[in-house]
């Protein structure tokens, strides 16, 4: 055989499958009319592929049986299969079905759940960020107005611990990664947007991710901007959402979007998960973060209503601006004027229980940070929540 034939048949072994999987790449599911789409989760614990190499699609690493369970599924409800992924925390995985337009949701879900092949089936809900820019006018980025009254209880706190060794799973928007006070904080830099993937200008350019980020965990001692309240605390900025309108604040998940990435940041065993947003109950988000609880990890939440999903999970720090709110765990942060963060290296004044999330995650991480230092192995998780509303006390 000659060297040209040899070329050729390596060419068409190689680049066949390539562009097979070009051809099958998931769509935009940020896209997709929410109100006709649900999720399906089913037990999925047999042993997938060990190799994975090149792009492969969403269900490259779905076991046979499960795979032939979902076909029979999609052709007995008259759904059609358009995305999925493998819940690593759960042994799930999680199927997005498109509903047809004459099909009654309600119905169709009920059907399902009482499907004994599923463990889980139920729409996909979408979830908001909760801040909006205060309009105080104040834009001098110094420590001294960062925290009023109160810049010498956070020196204090510093003396004790500045957040090291906590990794912080912020999943949000994206983030300014490029910042001058966010630039070296951030660990490991993930999108679970399809269009997003490449990390291109659109992440480095939301806003309210970059702010989060800025109250967590902004450079101190750099002679510039502020200083976050944790400021040796490391982050993983996780984009699940996606901003609504360009240059503009509000933003939006969905399940698929925020669970993708809550499973993530559980395989990552960090420490404090930041959730500076809001939405309706979901159970199988409420099922990861009950998982994540119970495996340690500290998960703090925005609550803007007594309706939230929050309220039925035991173990979330729910952070409002309403003392009225009786959650399993709630604290009450101020909401108003907190300066931070805005790509382009800028600072602005924020407000909303988005940011007073920020806040109290950057509080529970000097907490944690310290009680490790003091008891290696112990589960501080308890000892945080206790001391968490004395501590808060001291800085609003």
């Amino acid at each position: 055989m000659n060297k040209t034939r040899v070329l050729d048949i390596l060419f068409l072994f190689f680049l066949t499958p390539l562009l097979v999987s070009c051809q099958s790449l998931p769509p935009d599911l940020t896209a997709q009319d929410s109100h006709r789409v649900i999720l399906v989760t089913v037990t999925d614990a047999e042993a997938r592929p060990a190799i994975r190499r090149g792009f492969h699609p969403s269900d490259y690493d779905l076991s046979q049986t499960t795979h032939q369970l979902l076909e029979q599924i999609s052709s007995e409800y008259q759904l059609t299969r358009i995305n999925g992924w493998h819940i690593k925390p759960l042994n799930a995985y999680c199927a997005v079905f498109s509903v047809d337009s004459h099909s009654d949701l309600s119905q169709l879900l009920g059907r399902l759940n009482e499907d004994n092949r599923v463990d889980l089936a139920q729409p996909m809900n979408i979830f908001e960020v909760q801040a909006i820019h205060s309009s105080s006018g104040y834009n001098d980025p110094y420590f001294s107005i960062q925290y009023p009254l109160h810049t010498q209880d956070v020196l204090n706190l510093h003396q004790s611990s500045t957040g090291k060794g906590i990794r912080i799973a912020v999943i949000d928007t994206g983030m300014d990664r490029h910042h001058p006070d966010l630039s070296g904080q951030i660990l490991l830099v993930k999108s679970f947007l399809s269009d997003d993937m490449a990390l291109s200008g659109k992440f480095d350019n939301d806003i309210h991710g970059t702010a989060v980020a800025g109250i967590i965990a902004s450079k101190s001692n750099n002679a510039i901007g502020i200083v976050g309240l944790a400021p040796s605390a490391t982050l993983l900025a996780l984009k699940a959402c996606w901003q609504t309108r360009s240059q503009e604040i509000p933003a939006t998940c969905n399940t698929f979007t925020l669970t993708k990435a809550l499973s993530f940041a559980i395989e990552q065993s960090v420490d404090i998960i930041n959730l500076s947003l809001t939405g309706p109950r979901d159970p199988l988000v409420a099922q990861l973060i009950q998982n994540a609880i119970d495996r340690g990890i500290i998960v703090v939440a925005s609550k803007a209503g007594p309706d939230d999903y929050i309220e039925s999970i035991d173990g979330v720090i729910a952070v409002t601006g309403d003392s009225e709110f009786t959650p399993h765990l709630s604290v009450n942060s101020p909401q108003q004027n907190y300066l931070s963060t805005t790509p382009g290296g800028g600072y602005d004044y924020f407000t909303g229980t988005s940011m007073a999330t920020a806040q109290v995650t950057a509080l529970v991480a000097l907490l944690k940070s310290k009680l490790d230092a003091e008891s290696p192995y112990g589960n501080v998780q308890l000892k945080v929540q206790q001391m968490i509303k004395n501590q808060l006390a001291r800085i609003q």
